[in-house]
């Protein structure tokens, strides 16, 4: 039965659609008591998926066991810089010098307030760390930057931020859908409504008012039942399961929010991406992002972006197709019998040309990654298409 399940949920093709099932039971020993990093689900993973690092050649530029690594490489008669990025999520590490800037007592249970700075100190370090290894590129005059983002997994809309940096603050972030549900009428109506209350003066009120009327009509529409039994029978829907609105990558506009409302207390709700300290449009250069069939979530996102706006060239092989994930609290679905717990993603990311990103990153110039590559067949054949994506990188 749980080999049916995992079949069927796997027929979705939808890397944040999952079924987990229940572990047995401990031996009976006490369950031990994490610090609060590993409380909060940060990890210190093993970063073997990099390829762009192995180029024959390549200078580290950054220390050693930095969490983001840079350096440059030649490629024919040009050298270009690396910018790798394993993950857009700080690890243990950071959070833990995170902690400690924090003065946060260890033994002590870190509630809602204490996780939340912890999380926005954590993710402002990470990005320092993106920008300084930005800087040290940019100074070592690169023909073109590339990023590698093969085996990431996504993270959060640090993402975001991170390709701000790297092409600019006028970079459009992606158009989302959202599901119907009578949670997501509600949490839209309390998010006009927030709105609402914080809007004191009349710039406010003028900048805000098209945004909560939109949320407002989102609200209704996300409250309407819609049937989908016909899908099952291979029919059309009668409506769409997700819901229009002002809803983008990281809040709900489709570009980052002027400087001068980043202090406003109804920022974040607006622009998430706010709350980070970044400097848009680091780097003005050419720019190569490197995928493969590992690049998914948050890293598909930071992809899409630049592909799109014409940013950067995409080279590697097709991403994973992950998609959006959640943008509300997730409510698993727990199976009475079994105990498994099954995940639904409740939001879509869709491309400019409205495909869903569950579609995956299509690369501008394919390398032809196999599974059972080793690292020296990867380095091989990406070496191979390297110097014609530099050339097309003109901008």
């Amino acid at each position: 039965a749980r080999r049916a399940l995992d079949r069927f949920v796997g027929a979705f093709a939808d890397g944040h659609m999952e079924i987990s099932w229940p572990s047995p039971a401990n031996d009976g020993q006490a369950p031990m008591q994490p610090g609060i990093c590993a409380a909060l689900g940060y990890r210190a993973p093993d970063d073997e998926s990099g390829v762009a690092t192995r180029l024959p050649g390549y200078r580290a530029l950054s220390a050693e066991g930095a969490t983001i690594e840079a350096g440059v490489a030649p490629v024919r008669r040009s050298q270009i810089g690396v910018l790798r990025i394993a993950q857009f999520s700080p690890n243990v590490a950071i959070c833990e010098r995170a902690v400690a800037e924090l003065a946060l007592p260890q033994q002590k249970p870190c509630d809602e307030a204490c996780a939340n700075s912890v999380y926005l100190r954590a993710d402002n370090l990470f990005l320092r760390e993106i920008a300084g290894a930005i800087r040290a590129l940019k100074a070592a005059r690169p023909r073109a930057i590339l990023v590698d983002i093969a085996g990431n997994g996504g993270g959060s809309d640090t993402a975001i931020a991170a390709a701000h940096m790297l092409a600019g603050a006028n970079l459009a972030r992606p158009r989302m859908g959202v599901a119907r549900s009578a949670a997501r009428a509600q949490s839209l109506t309390e998010t006009a409504e927030n709105l609402e209350a914080h809007a004191k003066s009349q710039e406010a009120r003028a900048y805000l008012a098209p945004l909560i009327a939109a949320l407002r009509r989102s609200a209704d529409e996300a409250g309407k039942a819609c049937d989908m039994g016909p899908v099952w029978r291979g029919g059309a829907p009668p409506c769409a399961s997700a819901v229009a609105g002002p809803f983008f990558a990281g809040g709900l506009v489709a570009k980052e929010l002027p400087p001068h409302w980043h202090a406003a207390p109804w920022a974040e709700t607006v622009s998430y991406t706010s709350r980070f300290e970044y400097e848009p449009g680091l780097w003005q250069g050419p720019l190569l992002v490197l995928v493969d069939n590992g690049s998914a979530s948050a890293a598909e996102l930071f992809a899409a972006m630049l592909q799109d706006s014409g940013g950067a060239k995409v080279i590697g092989a097709p991403t994973y197709g992950a998609g959006c994930g959640w943008n509300l609290p997730r409510q698993d679905i727990v199976l009475k019998n079994s105990g498994g717990r099954l995940s639904i993603p409740d939001c879509a990311r869709f491309r400019s040309d409205g495909r869903n990103e569950l579609d995956g990153v299509e690369p501008d110039f394919l390398v032809g990654f196999r599974p059972g590559d080793t690292p020296a067949q990867r380095v091989e054949r990406l070496n191979e298409r390297l110097a014609p994506a530099i050339a097309d990188t003109r901008r």
